[in-house]
């Protein structure tokens, strides 16, 4: 099993990029290369997979970023 923390790394630097374009969606993460979206998560692992990414990190973004109550 591989150490997923450059994908974890990428994601938390990029995800207030990635919300307004795959909210909702599935994204496949291979490193810091984003290979692969969908709101399908079989159509993520195969467009992965055809794109010679067998093992991507799968992970779902979210809608919305929460945003903390102040006031």
């Amino acid at each position: 099993m591989s150490d997923r923390g450059a994908e974890m790394d990428w994601l938390y630097e990029h995800l207030e990029e990635l919300v307004p374009e795959y909210a909702g969606q599935w994204v496949a993460l291979d490193g810091s290369q984003l290979v692969a979206h969908s709101f399908n998560i079989s159509e993520v692992l195969h467009v992965a997979a055809s794109k010679g990414h067998p093992d991507p990190f799968i992970t779902a973004i979210p809608e919305a970023l929460d945003r903390p109550f102040a006031g």
